[in-house]
């Protein structure tokens, strides 16, 4: 049985955050993740889980990483929805997020 380390369920308990602050689902996050293709769905709802969980999967740093870069894409007016990738994997298109109006 593994032991999980402080620093994993901190790197866990980071990703789940952004997560849940980037309000987009599994499916979305693994489109973004796959480069396009929602392949990553299924890693990525296994990295949601609880660490005591048999089939959880500790967020790789690499993870946190690009979490952290869509939070900050976010905050800074993105939408992430409009990311669009390229056959290889090229990042080609994203978006400003339409400005809400109050009417």
């Amino acid at each position: 049985m593994s032991t999980i380390t402080d620093a994993t369920k901190t790197r866990s308990l980071l990703f789940k955050q952004k997560v849940e602050s980037l309000n987009l689902s599994p499916r979305d996050l693994g489109r973004i993740f796959g480069l396009g293709d929602s392949a990553e769905e299924t890693s990525i709802r296994r990295k949601l889980r609880e660490e005591d969980s048999k089939s959880f999967r500790t967020p790789t740093k690499s993870d946190v990483l690009a979490i952290n870069l869509l939070d900050f894409l976010k905050a800074q007016g993105y939408d992430l929805m409009s990311l669009k990738f390229d056959d290889t994997g090229q990042l080609v298109q994203v978006k400003k997020a339409k400005k809400r109006t109050n009417d």
